[in-house]
């Protein structure tokens, strides 16, 4: 439950400036997603990470950094009060593509995500607007003109809800990995950062993964199972990772496991993988 806690002023540097955002923004459609995680019980924070339908995926969308708007606003009667949440921001150009999201998302449901914390604010994370209970829908306007070609998004909430938008620090899956890991490999290269990485059947033995080497503090790693004849195995044992209640992992197809790094010493290789999620 949420205990009340004095909330000062922030001593992030100058924090009513506008926040750092990715400006590729992640959409889901809500049938895609198969398992939406609970919100601890301060109820802002995902716990857990969001699992898709088998072959399903989210998609990003470029938006002028400066367009992106998240919307929340809590109103109703005395006894009825209910928060709206939205999303606005708009794209530039009127390619083909953004034609097609606009005609076959029309009328459809969906999350979306919007990446925050860039540019040395801190470990990025998602900010969620919508949910498989109170989704978003699509509404758009076009500008084809003598001062600007862009498309305009709005995308509302036309279902209240008791909860403002979430933060969420696991990963996404996207119709391509970030990495795909070479057969027979004792530890995982997680250089290019947070994101899913694709394991590979061993060649004539299941390997015991060691290691996620050169991460970072607060990256959020997800590796995707093999399946096969020898898939890759995590032990509870392995120093360099903490598995939940000291299951040990195998990465079987359609399995999945996610971790955040936690620097537990004074040098860059002293980070700690500890599992956030599995599947």
């Amino acid at each position: 439950m949420y205990v009340k806690i004095d909330v000062l002023k922030s001593l992030r540097d100058a924090p009513g400036a506008p926040e750092n955002r990715d400006p590729n923004l992640v959409f889901v459609a809500t049938p895609d997603i198969l398992v939406e995680p609970a919100r601890d019980a301060k109820g802002v924070k995902y716990d857990g990470g969001f699992v898709f339908n088998p072959g399903a995926y989210a998609i990003k969308i470029y938006a002028t950094p400066s367009s992106i708007k998240i919307n929340k606003a809590a109103d109703g009667d005395e006894d009825a009060v209910g928060i709206t949440q939205g999303l606005e921001f708009a794209h530039p150009g009127d390619e083909v593509e953004i034609n097609e999201f606009q005609q076959n998302w029309l009328g459809k449901s969906c999350v979306a995500f919007v990446k925050t914390g860039d540019c040395g604010t801190g470990a990025p994370f998602y900010k969620v607007v919508g949910s498989k209970c109170t989704p978003l829908q699509i509404k758009f306007e076009g500008q084809n003109d003598n001062d600007a070609t862009k498309n305009t998004f709005k995308l509302e909430a036309f279902k209240k809800t008791n909860r403002v938008p979430g933060f969420y620090y696991g990963t996404l899956t996207f119709a391509t990995v970030l990495v795909t890991i070479a057969a027979d490999a004792e530890t995982v290269d997680v250089t290019s950062g947070s994101g899913e990485y694709q394991l590979t059947d061993g060649s004539a033995a299941a390997i015991a993964l060691t290691d996620l080497v050169n991460g970072s503090h607060g990256d959020v790693i997800t590796l995707i199972g093999s399946g096969g004849t020898y898939p890759s195995t995590i032990a509870s044992t392995e120093a360099k990772f903490a598995l939940l209640e000291a299951a040990d992992w195998t990465a079987n197809l359609g399995d999945s496991i996610t971790f955040q790094g936690f620097k537990n010493g004074a040098t860059a290789a002293d980070i700690l993988w500890i599992e956030k999620s599995r599947q």
